[in-house]
């Protein structure tokens, strides 16, 4: 087989890397990061040249992500010495490079992150003034940071002249910013990277613009501006009027009336011109709309957005609202920041010293002349500039984070014209963690200065205070993975546990290669090794001083055990770095029922969430809850699929794991099994259905790889024909329902038997990769492998004729639960046949003992699994005239892979770890910020956390979530129940421990336990001081008291009381 071989670096032995011949993406790297560009954009990052100038705290990020992301080349700028300032946020730097260039050690570290990327240097003095500036002809994207504002308004309307992106990323202090210019005219093909939306039509009206309703009231997903094309719609015709059919597979333009409805337009002739007429369809032409076919499908249509260049939007800013409590603060950042640029171009590039309020009152007043003119704002926020121009020269690393992520995600938009790019200022600020007061007076400034040692960065806009709360915290983070990486690098650069604290994390995961697309701690050289103790070295590569422990459990019910209460009471907060909503759930109770901060977090794509659960005063991350996915039904996957997902769904459930995991289970359970010869003799409804599987096995148990491909045949002929013209026959095509519509109508979809060729590539896919994996149940390898042998094996099978079932029952609907269970019933002729055969079969001497069920997995592509989904998968698509769907897709929906990319990952790291600083400084409520964003369309909404949400219990009693019923004075079960009853006027009617009944009050037996100790009604296990109890009641009007907060019942020793009643 040949290889291709790509070379990015001679000198570093792992840019070394085999491809097979016609690919051209690393499916192995790039499968998470795939399902977010798309390939066609992978490919365009592939041919990219990024030029990025500054390796300090953000240059270092934005470089980081970039290169993850697998650019073909990366040329890194910086002409800098590392200071100890660097130490705080620049992660490839310590204390030994103080003194030496910051590009050497940087750019060595970058090159490590991916094989694909070609990384560079140089040192050009980019900024003098007489530069030759075609040096930038070859960039598809040129990125500043740490840049003087002139050259880089003559950079900047340098690349806008030769079509090279260009983007600003700056931290000072506080305040982080960013500035993009893709030009005057850059094309975006996709705004928003979305799935394409796909809705069932139930009918368009006959009015002007026409409305289309979809079918059962199916939320269509779309949004204003979108465009769609039709498919299906009815072939009705009437003498005058024009037919729905001529609408298909044409372009139109949506107007979202409803989430269930939209309004038709014709497409603009200029998408860009705002001014051009609308168009509407004319309804009233088209005859009237026979309900129940068509659908609706969106396509993505470009754009062309306009930019303008630093020198206009310097004076005539387009700026991102961020920050949904600071309306007013995007002008005001704006203007400060043209300030500080104009202050360092009169003091030689210098930024105002530290805590220097004479010169902070400097840039207070340029900002004032710069006002005068542009009317930035109405009125300057003088505390506000004095606290980001006094520290200004520091910086915080967590801002850093946050905007790396969000310039590398610009960067890769203008190489590949997907997603909306930022238009065209966005300004973040931290200013929350500063001190309180701009005033010199307000608090002792010496705390605030610096101690030539790594934190001096930090130090500077928080105190030293806060850098040795930092260092004291004691964490537990759930998860080493993307997120977990990106916050052990924080932490590092924080300090956190460096003083006295420990950070303590568990992940149950081992590294795969698929890993280190975004995980960036990792190598290859970690490939197998557990993913929490490799990043707890890295971690202490970059920041030795950090007290880490590490674990290797997943943290749920079965390890309770361990991490207990008394395990989160030695806690200040817990950071969950997890990828599931099971998971996350499972923390968030802990944290509510230990009282602890909690820094929730998580990432879909470009998307990203950020929660801080604050202990009694915030709602917690199971206070809401997105509508849970509706399972797709039985009947639907079955018989009645209306899109890929049912088919993609339908073969791995219904095919693979029914023939290839849980028929050879049965049958291994049943061999390994010394008492089954019994067990059959009388077996339930369940048995059987065993019995029927292994049955199955016996009956095709293969002596060469020839039977398995005969298997494969008879199969063919069985899911993608018999059942075909078994359901036809069972509902013909003009077949009605009761109501006189028509039985297929939308979303049924009738099929259409398939015929078996040879010749046709998905089938002869489907034949050579069940054969495959049904060969290796049974420990037989395949002994051909070309076409043609294949074929002279299929021309010899013998497929048994079919012969139609008229009394099949077939499930119609999820509510026909009675032909479900009659589909699944196993008539008595069958039952003793199969008896008999298993029977037969473990009383001879054919019993094979080396059955190996298959295990499905998604990332190994030499196990075939994929491919034999996405063959069976395609297969049932053309069976019911379906789109076919390629490979890449049919695993991501078949393995349910959770897109994800290295820069959302940062961006939403970097806000938790801000939010870390405020746990640290015991911050105020109004303080803390939550946050939603999309970097696939530039959107970021801080705000602030929602209060805890009081519910009455009774009309004295209120509760939060944080809130429970401690109970201390009681021992048996009658104490108990008597303490509600006196203490709060609430009847208990039932109590639950660990999912154990304890107590119904409806139950006459459950009296007897009354007088009982609850010690040993609850089974208590020795050294434990409390149970947590589920207690459900009445209140004093027999009404149910909904949600009652956890009752903590504390095992007491009952004191000897004569008088006690």
């Amino acid at each position: 087989q040949v290889k291709l071989s790509v070379m990015a670096n001679n000198n570093n032995e792992n840019k070394n890397v085999n491809l097979d011949e016609g690919e051209d993406i690393d499916d192995s790297l790039y499968s998470r990061q795939r399902y977010v560009w798309g390939d066609k954009a992978m490919r365009k990052m592939q041919n990219s040249n990024v030029f990025m100038s500054g390796c300090g705290s953000i240059g270092v990020e934005i470089a980081k992500n970039v290169c993850l992301a697998g650019v073909a080349k990366l040329t890194l700028h910086d002409s800098k010495n590392a200071s100890f300032f660097d130490l705080s946020g620049q992660f490839y730097l310590s204390e030994k490079h103080i003194g030496q260039g910051r590009l050497d050690p940087t750019a060595d570290k970058i090159d490590e992150l991916n094989p694909y990327t070609k990384v560079s240097k140089s040192t050009e003095d980019i900024y003098g003034d007489d530069f030759d500036l075609s040096f930038f002809d070859e960039y598809t994207c040129v990125v500043l940071t740490e840049a003087p504002l002139k050259a880089s308004i003559r950079i900047n309307e340098y690349c806008r002249s030769k079509g090279i992106a260009f983007i600003l990323g700056d931290l000072n202090g506080a305040l982080v910013s960013t500035f993009v210019d893709f030009g005057d005219k850059f094309q975006v093909l996709d705004r928003n990277g979305e799935q394409v939306k796909q809705v069932l039509v139930d009918h368009i009206t006959n009015e002007t613009p026409a409305v289309v309703h979809c079918l059962e009231n199916v939320r269509h997903e779309m949004e204003t501006g979108y465009h769609i094309e039709f498919y299906e719609l009815p072939e009705d015709e009437e003498d005058g009027k024009k037919s729905w059919k001529e609408c298909n597979e044409k372009l139109f333009r949506i107007k979202e009336l409803s989430p269930f409805t939209f309004s038709l337009y014709h497409p603009k002739e200029n998408d860009d011109d705002e001014d051009e007429q609308e168009r509407p369809l004319n309804g009233e032409e088209f005859v009237k709309y026979n309900k129940g076919t068509g659908m609706a499908i969106e396509k993505k249509v470009p754009f062309t957005l306009k930019f303008k260049s630093l020198a206009e939007s310097l004076e005539e800013p387009e700026l991102i609202m961020a920050d949904l409590c600071k309306f007013d603060y995007p002008g005001q950042l704006h203007l400060f920041n043209r300030a500080l640029y104009e202050y360092r171009e009169r003091h030689e590039g210098n930024l105002p010293e530290l805590w220097n309020y004479d010169q902070a009152k400097e840039v207070i007043d340029i900002a004032t002349e710069i006002n005068e003119k542009a009317k930035h704002v109405d009125e300057i926020k003088v505390d506000v500039f004095t606290k980001l121009a006094v520290t200004s020269r520091g910086g915080l690393a967590p801002l850093a984070a946050f905007m790396g992520g969000l310039v590398g995600q610009e960067v890769l938009k203008s190489i590949t014209g997907k997603f909306t790019p930022t238009k065209q200022w966005l300004y973040v600020d931290g200013l929350e963690v500063l001190p309180e007061g701009s005033e010199k007076s307000d608090f002792d400034h010496a705390a605030f200065h610096p101690t030539e040692d790594r934190y001096d960065s930090l130090r500077v806009c928080v105190g030293q205070n806060t850098v040795d709360a930092i260092g004291k915290l004691r964490l537990f983070m759930v998860g080493a993975g993307a997120i977990g990486c990106e916050m052990f690098k924080n932490f590092a650069m924080l300090g956190v546990a460096s003083k006295g604290g420990e950070i303590k994390v568990t992940d149950n995961d081992l590294i795969e290669r698929s890993n280190l697309n975004r995980q960036f701690l990792f190598r290859s050289k970690h490939i197998g090794e557990p993913k929490s103790t490799s990043a707890k070295e890295a971690t202490l590569e970059m920041n030795p001083n950090l007290n880490i422990t590490t674990f290797l459990d997943k943290v749920g019910g079965q390890t309770e055990d361990k991490y207990n209460d008394a395990f989160y009471s030695d806690l200040d907060l817990i950071v969950n770095a997890l990828d599931n909503v099971e998971a996350r759930k499972y923390m968030d109770n802990r944290a509510v029922t230990n009282q602890k901060f909690l820094l929730e977090s998580g990432t879909l794509g470009p998307k990203g969430h950020i929660q801080v659960v604050i202990p009694y005063e915030s709602e917690s991350y199971g206070s809401s809850n997105d509508p849970p996915e509706k399972d797709v039904p039985y009947c639907t996957l079955k018989s009645f699929p209306s899109n890929i997902n049912h088919c993609i769904v339908w073969s791995r459930d219904l095919l693979f794991e029914d023939l290839l995991v849980l028929r050879p289970s049965d049958l291994k359970r049943f061999t390994e099994d010394k008492d089954i010869k019994e067990k059959i003799k009388s077996p339930d409804k369940d048995l059987w259905q065993a019995i029927s599987k292994v049955a199955f096995m016996i009956d095709n148990q293969p002596k060469s790889y020839s039977d398995c491909i005969s298997l494969a045949r008879i199969l063919f002929e069985e899911h993608f024909r018999n059942s075909a013209l078994t359901l036809l026959n069972k509902f013909p095509l003009d077949h009605k329902m009761k109501d006189g519509s028509l039985f297929w109508s939308s979303p049924k979809r009738p099929p259409t038997p398939l015929t078996f060729d040879s010749s046709d590539t998905v089938m002869m896919n489907f034949i050579k990769y069940f054969s495959i994996l049904y060969g290796q149940i049974w420990g037989i390898k395949p002994d051909i492998t070309e076409d043609s042998d294949y074929i002279s094996v299929l021309d010899n099978v013998d497929v048994p004729e079919f012969v139609i079932d008229n009394n099949v029952n077939i499930a119609v609907d999820e509510d026909d639960e009675k032909a479900k269970e009659k589909e699944e019933e196993i008539s008595e002729d069958k039952q003793e046949e199969f008896r008999s055969c298993v029977e037969q079969y473990f009383t001879g001497d054919s019993i094979t003992s080396t059955i190996t069920p298959h295990e499905f997995e998604k990332d190994v592509d030499e196990n075939h699994h994929i491919d034999f989904i996405t063959a069976a998968a395609n297969l049932r698509a053309r069976l019911y005239k379906i789109k076919e769907e390629t490979r890449i897709e049919v695993k991501r929906i078949a393995g349910r892979i959770t897109p994800a990319i290295a820069t959302t990952t940062s961006a939403v790291s970097g806000l938790v770890s801000l939010e870390l600083i405020k746990i640290a400084q015991k911050a105020k409520f109004e303080n803390y910020k939550s946050c939603f964003l999309n970097l696939g369309i530039a959107f970021i909404t801080l705000s602030e956390p929602g209060v805890a949400r009081k519910r009455e219990i009774t009309k004295d009693i209120t509760c939060t979530i944080w809130d429970r019923f401690d109970v201390k004075k009681a021992y048996t079960l009658q104490d108990l129940i008597r303490y509600f009853r006196l203490k709060m006027g609430l009847q208990v009617t039932g109590i639950v421990y660990q999912g154990q009944m304890i107590y119904v009050s409806s139950m006459p037996q459950h009296k007897d336990r009354l007088p009982q100790p609850m010690k040993n009604l609850l089974k208590r296990k020795p050294g434990t001081k409390y149970a947590d109890l589920v207690v459900s009641f009445t209140d004093e009007n027999d009404k149910k008291v909904d949600n009652p907060p956890v009752t903590r019942f504390y095992f007491r020793r009952r004191k000897n009381n004569k008088n006690r009643k």
